[in-house]
This record gives C-alpha cells, structure tokens and sequence, in this order.
C-alpha cells in the first residue's frame, strides 16, 4: 500500500509527522515549504496573516488540482497542508 493511502492510524501518524516537522520551522516574513503527497508537489507560502497551498503534478498525464479557482488557505501551515492533502484526495476519487 502506498504510503500516502493513509486511513485510520495511519492518517494520525501522518498527521504528526507533519507537526514534527512543521514545528521546526521558524516564520520570519514570507515563507515558502514544499512537501510532496502522491506524486504531487504541495508549495505552501506564508502570506500574513494566512498561509496558501499551490498543488502541482509531477507527472505527465496527472490529474490537475484546481488550486487556483478555489484557494487552498488556513491559519497554520499544518491546517494548510491537510487541506492540500484532503482537496488531492477528494479529486482522486472522483
């Protein structure tokens, strides 16, 4: 199964991971992260007071995320990459 399929626990686990790793991260103005779901790149920018999601394929033939039309934005960078997760599943399964 591949890694990122997370359900159940697996999704907890992923989820603290991504605290872990976004708890070491120091904001000081704009800030850009790039973390990879799925074989999409998932560019997370730091634009006071909210942080935004751009998804990209990394593939030819990829299904495109809609990222644009209906922004990707929340709070912290965590709640943002959730989102960004959630949005390439939800278009996935469709």
């Amino acid at each position: 199964m591949n890694k990122w399929l997370a359900s159940g626990v697996d999704a907890q686990r992923e989820h603290r991971i991504s605290l872990i790793t976004f708890a070491e991260i120091r904001v000081s103005g704009m800030q850009s992260e790039t973390r990879h779901y799925r074989d999409y790149e998932i560019q997370i920018t730091n634009n006071a007071p909210v942080w935004q999601a751009a998804i990209y394929p990394t593939k030819a033939g990829m299904v495109q995320i809609d990222w644009e039309n209906e922004p990707i934005w929340a709070g912290t960078i965590v709640t943002t990459l959730m989102a960004a997760k959630n949005r390439i599943d939800d278009r996935l399964a469709s």
